[in-house]
């Protein structure tokens, strides 16, 4: 059974805007490694893709910018899962020069994603958020 203490945690991490290294790491330690959170987790509804590739999307370019990076390659390499019970969805990418992983709760709005240089081992972090214009409800 996934704790769902765990949950709880992320989320408390992810509403502070320096802690998002802190959640990938809590989330490799805790539930990455919980083979339980894979075999219960499916394809996200369209509804929740529909919202997270355009936040994942500009996300991923503006990383692929700062790092010389292929963007297009970034982009098209995420694939996400969804874990019903706690509207809870990780991911990952694979490139290669990069392997990422993701955590991001759509109702929140808020993630993080950790990523590793496959050539010289360094792990990136970055913060994923929704922004959103004055004039959205």
């Amino acid at each position: 059974m996934i704790d769902k203490k765990h949950f709880e945690e992320l989320v408390k991490l992810l509403y502070s805007a320096d802690d998002y290294d802190v959640a990938m790491r809590y989330f490799m330690d805790n539930l990455g490694v919980n083979s339980e959170l894979m075999s219960q987790s499916i394809n996200p509804p369209v509804a929740i893709v529909n919202k997270l590739f355009p936040i994942y999307k500009a996300s991923l370019i503006q990383i692929a910018s700062k790092m010389n990076l292929n963007d297009w390659e970034f982009v098209e390499s995420i694939k996400f899962f969804y874990y019903p019970p706690q509207n809870f969805v990780h991911g990952m990418i694979v490139t290669p020069e990069f392997y990422g992983v993701t955590i991001f709760f759509p109702n929140l709005e808020k993630g993080a994603m950790m990523f590793l240089n496959a050539k010289d081992g360094v792990s990136h972090f970055a913060r994923i958020t929704s922004i959103r214009s004055s004039t959205d409800a």
